[in-house]
């Protein structure tokens, strides 16, 4: 399809005949490169210290590794002619194969498409001796990339709904449950550690235990990381801007805005809620608004044909017709295009933009209400606030609906809470009695006419405290808006329960027969694991070459160029010999069972 765009829309690519795409190393973490996404798109995978080329007709030229030829020569595509040239170790073979691809081209000062951008982030000397050798004048045909991987496939579709349901469970159900907890508990963390415990459950760190909950069988590990780290913000201070991050300021009940976006097989969907403790009136009523105007663009303008700058005067439209008090707080775009690069600015929602939307797309729609103002709030961090709402939905055919791919929950009685203080009088806040019922069950707060009777300043829930009182959080439908049924307490007592099955289960396998004791005195084999399988290797693990992962205990080893574990268990010792300048010979000897004493405890099993 990149062939058929460049000769059928020249003007996307200004007109040239050939795209060189070099790519170094890559940034360490959430990049979004062009040369890299183009990688991605054509192979699943980047392929660093590469150099691709696309000229036409239907020439791809490959300047790579020996181990990158091996994997790109098993691929196949019909009326596409590979030519691959072998990146060496020998700096000055490498030049020449540089000037040899520069003449494949177009030769020295030719025209050819590429991605300006990139150089700032790219690294590496492969990298900079491209730039230092070759003379092409390179014009950016980033658009024209971007309109041409827009519309998905059914496969892309299907990776993006799982990255969805992915980046919908993070926030609905675990960014939820915790934060209920830390309110609960009164022992708030900051937005950051907030942010950094969510970014554990997507490493090797984190087990992807929570995955199992999905009953997702044919899900990637390996393939499911976060498309940014996640955003937490409250107590005052919010940057709805895609360039926010948490900062270290703990988080506080009232106003709280998080955002989550997960990336499954480097498709990135995005996702982001506000919740709302102790409400006033009109702050529901602009929750209320904002989810109203959802509703207008999603049913309305977002179909195909209509174009980007067009969705975004009908939100401003929509505004200035039935809340014209809150245009100067309104956002300056109303989302971008999301897939392989989580924020694809050639489809911003924003007025300058004017590209047409097509079937297959994927947007993340993003809506916004920045600066408002409480003047009544007697906590200085709650003067002042913001509120939010995102979802990843895909672009439908001319009279359908766009289909909503996040789903976590947005209705007002499922995103609103408030605290019951228990044992006192809900309209003078005074204590019923001398006792306080610290076991009394938490009920829905009423409206009530003068809703300033039913609520609870900031200062009462801290006379709260100072009382011992206990207090609760809840929604004011006193549902749960996550995913499933189940609260916390159901699922900790259906895990105590499997506990003690367990454990009774053990204890009877035991002591079976009346041996006693006996049997807890055989020797025990102590097996050891690096890894289940290939998927949960480090993502950083780089090719020929030695790596240590501390974490799970385990050296990686390049065999043949790939990238072999072996547990610390097995290593018997380390020599190092023949140094020779910046070389140096490591000989490792591992354990194995005929050379160590008693090497069956160590899950090698059977000998024979």
């Amino acid at each position: 399809s990149l062939f058929h765009a460049l000769k059928n829309t020249p003007e996307l690519f200004q007109n040239v005949e050939a795209i060189v795409a070099p790519a170094g190393q890559f940034p360490a973490e959430f990049s979004y490169l062009r040369a890299g996404a183009l990688h991605l798109w054509l192979f699943g995978y980047e392929l660093a210290d590469t150099v691709l080329a696309f000229k036409l007709p239907n020439l791809v030229y490959a300047f790579t590794s020996q181990n990158k030829i091996n994997i790109l020569t098993q691929l196949k595509c019909e009326n596409v002619v590979l030519q691959t040239l072998l990146k060496t170790k020998d700096i000055e073979e490498k030049k020449q194969t540089m000037l040899q691809l520069q003449e494949l081209v177009g030769g020295s000062g030719a025209t050819v498409g590429g991605f300006p951008k990139d150089s700032a982030n790219y690294t590496g000397a492969f990298f900079n001796l491209w730039n230092a050798t070759t003379s092409l004048k390179e014009v950016d045909v980033s658009a024209g990339l971007a309109e041409t991987m827009a519309t998905k496939n059914e496969s892309e579709i299907e990776t993006m709904k799982t990255s969805a349901r992915l980046s919908s469970y993070t926030l609905g159900r675990y960014f939820f449950d915790e934060m209920t907890r830390m309110i609960d508990e009164d022992r708030p963390v900051s937005h950051e550690k907030f942010s950094q415990k969510i970014e554990k459950l997507f490493t090797t760190e984190g087990g992807f235990d929570w995955v199992k909950k999905l009953d997702m069988k044919s899900l990637d590990v390996g393939a499911l990381e976060l498309a940014y780290p996640p955003i937490i913000m409250s107590g005052g201070q919010y940057d709805l801007r895609v360039t926010a991050a948490s900062d270290t300021k703990k988080l506080h009940p009232g106003i709280i805005i998080a955002e989550i976006g997960a990336r499954y097989k480097s498709y990135c969907t995005n996702v982001a809620r506000t919740y709302m403790i102790d409400p006033t009136d009109k702050q529901e009523a602009n929750y209320r608004f904002l989810c109203e105007l959802y509703q207008e663009l999603l049913t309305k303008h977002i179909h195909a044909g209509a174009k980007t700058n067009q969705i975004y005067e009908a939100a401003q439209n929509y505004i200035k017709e039935n809340r014209p008090d809150l245009e100067s707080h309104f956002l300056k775009n109303v989302g971008f295009g999301t897939g392989i690069i989580f924020r694809e600015s050639a489809y911003l929602l924003s007025p300058k933009a004017d590209r047409p939307l097509k079937p297959g797309m994927t947007l993340n729609l993003v809506l916004g209400l920045q600066n408002l103002k409480d003047p009544g709030a007697t906590d200085p961090k709650s003067k002042v606030y913001a509120l939010m709402l995102s979802d990843t939905v895909i672009v439908p055919l001319q009279g359908q609906s766009p289909e909503v791919i996040t789903n976590a929950s947005k209705k007002f009685d499922e995103i609103s809470f408030f605290f019951k203080e228990e044992g006192q009088d809900d309209k003078t806040g005074k204590e019923s009695g001398n006792h306080v019922d610290l076991t009394s069950e938490v009920t829905p707060k009423k409206k009530s006419k003068s809703s300033s009777e039913s609520r609870r300043t900031p200062a009462s829930h801290e006379r709260s405290r100072d009382r011992g009182v206990g207090r609760r959080v809840r929604t004011r439908s006193g549902n749960d808006p996550g995913f499933g049924e189940d609260t916390m307490d159901d699922r900790r007592r259906e895990h105590q329960r499997k506990l003690a099955e367990t454990k009774q289960r053990e204890g009877m396998e035991r002591f079976e027969g009346g041996e006693g004791m006996k049997q807890a005195k055989k020797t025990t084999v102590r097996k050891f694991e690096s890894y289940k399988n290939a998927a949960l290797l480090p993502r950083d693990v780089v090719f020929e070459r030695i790596f240590l992962d501390v974490k799970a205990e385990t050296i990686i080893l390049p065999i043949f160029g790939v990238p072999t574990p072996f547990h610390i268990s097995t290593l018997k010792n380390v020599s190092k010999s023949g140094e020779e300048g910046e070389m140096v010979q490591l000989r490792l000897n591992f354990v194995t069972p005929t050379t160590l004493k008693g090497s069956e405890n160590l899950g090698f099993g059977d000998r024979e």
